[in-house]
């Protein structure tokens, strides 16, 4: 999938409309290949505070779904989220 191609996927327009968790949902769980180079020219002009907190809520919403002795998985999400 190139750089158009996950822009019409996402449903935006251009970067500045990455501003929800459902988009970087469908981000990060496309099972398409997308090129290294889409994803750096979309991710490039992402606003850096919008990107950190729904990346930080998407992994809150996975963590709030495990259980807190689903041990090694439970300690890498947990350590992603402080990071």
């Amino acid at each position: 999938m190139d750089y158009r191609e996950l822009l019409e996927y996402l449903d935006i327009e251009d970067p500045s409309e990455f501003v929800y968790f459902e988009t970087l949902a469908d981000l990060l769980e496309c099972e398409d290949y997308i090129e290294p180079e889409a994803y750096y020219q979309l991710l490039k002009d992402v606003d850096k505070d919008v990107a950190a907190a729904i990346t930080e809520e998407y992994f809150e919403d996975i963590l709030e779904g495990l259980p807190e002795d689903s041990g090694e998985i439970y300690s890498l999400l947990h350590q992603i989220k402080l990071c």
